[in-house]
């Protein structure tokens, strides 16, 4: 549902209490940590992503000997954070650089990623090894960037409009049903009579501008009070509870729906700002992964092993003129999955994304150093280079599906799929859809 539309069916339903939802879904390229531990990614280098409460990653070319066949390597990945409600969050404390610690950042953009493959006949024709390799992974930003400051500032302004729009339609009625609902009801006309003394109450009690002021006599006056004392004339509202009907079940209607363009207008300034303002997060990003791998042979538990883990940075920068991103990876991968080797990897990399509307392409090249150690006691050690280099394309066929392709050369020492080719088809879905709503405001 558009944002627009939700705050009128809100104001509509009286919902006072609550402020608008947003999604704050961004969605990027699969990049999941357990895919990557598995080695089934084809691309080295995650681009940054927040704020994907549950995501599904596929990753296959879609084809064997048979023909077409259906994706076995699966991965899935959820937020811990977003999967649960935060009902003093608000959009604006969001925008508050003050109100963000590094540490809440973490939270809010850490993910766990689970992934599994099969691995019968993985490693050499002669040593057959039948079972499940499980990969689980977790991630996080650490610097996550900031939005540019004209377009938040322009999104603060719009938020503010939106804001004393609702407060004073808020306002206007409810110091209308106060009146009508206070015990000490005499008649009409004093009931009329009573509405400037509470109006100044209200303003007693709340720190109103000076603007917002004048916009809440405005509408009581208009919107309200003219409107009363016409429909008096002709039904006379002699008793409270003809006064209270009236109000509810006409008065209030009739008032939102002739501030219904206002609503809808400075509510699709707010929708439009907000999505500029997501997609245009730029400066120094820098995001933390590690993972592991878990290998069940037979699959069976009591059978298990940890054959590989690792840990990476990745430091990325995306320019101000919404074309390119720059980005890097330093990691280390422990191997241990190939029969009497054990290895130390560790990886220097870099990529470039160009990005024009739903179309980016990009280009990855990895550096692995690679230190070998033979485990059949003859205390072998050798080191070994090994080079990566993909060429990716993505395309955003929907607000939530990303379909990507690579085509490249993969590492050729030490590892567990034959052939050093890369051509695959990758798919994004966030099945959470918008799973990150959050209140425009108090």
């Amino acid at each position: 549902m558009r944002l627009r539309l939700l705050i009128l069916n809100i104001l509509l339903f009286f919902n006072y209490s609550n402020g608008q939802d947003l999604d704050l879904t961004e969605l990027k390229a699969p990049s999941s940590p357990a895919f990557t531990i598995l080695g089934v990614q084809p691309t080295e280098i995650a681009r940054p992503t927040t704020f994907d409460a549950f995501k599904a990653n596929l990753f296959d070319n879609f084809s064997d000997e048979n023909g077409f066949s259906i994706p076995q390597n699966l991965a899935l990945e959820f937020s811990p954070y977003w999967l649960f409600n935060h009902k003093n969050l608000t959009f604006d404390k969001l925008l508050d650089p003050s109100l963000n610690s590094v540490w809440t950042n973490i939270a809010r953009n850490s993910s766990i990623s689970i992934a599994t493959m099969d691995i019968e006949n993985q490693i050499e024709d002669d040593m057959v090894s039948s079972g499940t390799r499980l990969g689980i992974g977790y991630r996080t930003l650490i610097l996550s960037g900031s939005p540019s400051n004209k377009n938040k500032e322009k999104l603060q302004q719009a938020l503010l409009a939106l804001k004393e729009v609702r407060l004073t339609m808020v306002s206007a009625i409810n110091v209308i049903q106060t009146l009508a609902f206070d015990p000490g009801y005499k008649d009409f006309d004093k009931f009329l009579e009573d509405i400037p003394s509470e109006i100044e109450k209200l303003f007693n009690s709340k720190g109103l501008n000076s603007t917002v002021k004048e916009r809440i006599r405005q509408t009581v006056d208009k919107d309200i009070v003219a409107p009363l004392k016409k429909y008096n004339i002709n039904s006379p509202l002699d008793t409270q509870s003809k006064l209270q009907t009236y109000i509810n079940g006409t008065l209030v209607a009739q008032v939102l729906t002739k501030k219904k363009s206002d609503i809808q207008s400075k509510a699709k300034a707010v929708e439009d700002l907000v999505d500029i303002n997501n997609n245009n997060y730029k400066g120094f990003f820098l995001e933390f992964a590690t993972a592991l791998t878990l290998d069940f042979n037979n699959n069976k538990f009591d059978n298990s092993s940890l054959p590989k883990w690792g840990f990476w940075l990745t430091p990325s920068y995306r320019t101000e003129s919404e074309k390119f991103e720059f980005l890097g990876v330093l990691r280390f991968i422990k191997n241990e999955i190939i029969d009497n080797v054990e290895s130390d990897n560790f990886d220097v990399g870099a990529k470039l994304v160009f990005e024009k509307d739903k179309l980016s392409f990009s280009g990855e090249f990895i550096k692995r150093f690679q230190y070998l150690e033979l485990m059949d006691n003859s205390g072998n050690l050798e080191s070994k280079d090994d080079l990566k280099a993909v060429l990716n394309i993505e395309y955003k066929l929907a607000d939530n599906i990303l379909i990507t392709y690579t085509f490249g050369e993969d590492f050729n020492v030490n590892t567990e799929s034959d052939g050093n080719v890369i051509s695959t088809v990758g798919l994004s879905y966030n099945i959470g859809g918008s799973t990150k709503n959050i209140k425009l405001f108090e």
